[in-house]
């Protein structure tokens, strides 16, 4: 965002962020709720700790691991 702040426009006048482009937002509150980030953040935590030699549950992906 500091090279792209939202109100940027293009050498043509356009708004740089226009359709397919959209700035990214913080996701201020993690629900645990909301399957999309659970998915994430458990997905990140398993890369990082294949990247680190960590152990981590091999079942993962099932709700059950999740909760």
């Amino acid at each position: 965002m500091y090279t792209y702040p939202k109100d940027h426009k293009t050498k043509d006048g356009e708004p740089f962020w226009k359709l397919p482009k959209r700035p990214p937002v913080d996701v201020k509150i993690f629900d645990p709720q909301d399957k999309l980030q659970v998915a994430f953040v458990t997905a990140f935590a398993v890369l990082r700790a294949k990247l680190f030699e960590i152990t981590y549950p091999k079942e993962f992906r099932t709700d059950q691991a999740k909760a």
